[in-house]
């Protein structure tokens, strides 16, 4: 006999919180979040509010929200991985500040016909992410909705003055902390609706469905004197073009440079360019530093110069291997209203 499936409607709003708080405890105990450093709660989940001692020279706080059908598809990806990758999205904003992620708080907006199941599959990926990067998720709240929303506010700790967008200088070197255009690959594969997939194609939706954001690097790159980074969340012409107007510069990119999985290539070989311009969702880091910093930068982490830093009115410039100048249009990234 078929087990009976438990909808939101089946519960009152404290019985399911208490439901989802126990997949968090249990993750934050699994890898002994109470006895890391640089975590100090005072007060858990489960009060009114949650509290804890900073212990950074800087507090750094984000928000970032996902709507169902919106942002996100649960044709397209298993619960776990639409958790998992609504948190990823501000962990990435946390590491473009230079910052290490600390304490997160979530909000849902809930249909009563969503299957509990399906959320605690959710909180689970809340829960494996924050493992990975070594927060924790401390409380949230809950609201009835026609769609299914997730809004996530998370705060950062840094030792370092953060990093901002608005210091590139002319000269500096343009780079990029890992290959793009694989998140977009992933989801345009996603979208045709195999019934199966070759490796490569795997490769790619598996990028797409659960990022890895590049904290590491963000620490990295904040102790280099004027710095200058954001994450690549909307596709790379579209960051860079933010990063240009609040630094007041143009720039210049060599298209040969951009970084790319072979994957995307493999899958997409007369348009892999375009897709790893245009898409987002990579969350690696787009950065610039003076250029006689690059050498050493690469001792420690993987980097790609793909650039460099020009004066505003010479605007940015994609060139080609023979030297000609692509359309910027080809290269237009994510925006909510368009």
């Amino acid at each position: 006999m078929q087990a009976k499936v438990m909808l939101i409607s089946d519960l009152n709003e404290f019985e399911l919180i208490s439901i989802l708080s126990k997949v968090l405890d249990q993750g934050h105990a699994s890898w002994g979040a109470s006895d890391m450093n640089h975590l100090d709660l005072a007060i858990a989940n489960g009060d009114d509010a949650a509290a804890w001692t900073p212990n950074s020279n800087y507090e750094v706080f984000t928000m970032d929200t996902c709507v169902e059908n919106v942002h996100f598809k649960s044709e397209f990806s298993s619960w776990h991985d639409i958790g998992w990758k609504a948190l990823a999205s501000n962990i990435s904003d946390i590491a473009s500040m230079g910052a290490q992620p600390l304490y997160g708080l979530v909000t849902l907006g809930l249909p009563p016909t969503v299957n509990v199941q399906d959320l605690k599959e959710m909180y689970q990926g809340f829960a494996d992410i924050s493992e990975e990067y070594q927060m924790m998720m401390v409380g949230g709240d809950i609201v009835k909705s026609e769609n299914v929303f997730i809004s996530i506010s998370l705060i950062g700790g840094a030792s370092q003055s953060p990093l901002t967008r608005s210091r590139a200088k002319v000269g500096d070197s343009i780079i990029l902390t890992g290959p793009v255009g694989s998140s977009k690959g992933g989801l345009l594969l996603s979208q045709q609706g195999l019934n199966s997939y070759n490796e490569h194609q795997t490769v790619l939706i598996n990028k797409h469905c659960k990022p890895y954001p590049h904290v590491a690097q963000g620490l990295v790159l904040s102790n280099i004197s004027n710095a200058c980074a954001m994450d690549v969340s909307d596709g790379i012409f579209s960051d860079l073009t933010k990063l240009c107007e609040s630094s007041d510069c143009g720039a210049i990119i060599d298209s040969e440079s951009i970084p790319v999985d072979p994957e995307l290539i493999k899958c997409f070989p007369d348009d892999f360019l375009k897709i790893a311009m245009s898409g987002g969702e990579d969350y690696v880091l787009l950065a610039t530093v003076p250029a006689n910093q690059t050498e050493n930068l690469k001792q420690d982490i993987n980097v790609s110069i793909i650039g460099e830093i020009t004066p505003k009115d010479q605007g940015i410039t994609v060139v080609a291997a023979d030297g000609s100048k692509y359309d910027h249009n080809d290269f237009l990234g994510w925006d909510h209203f368009r």
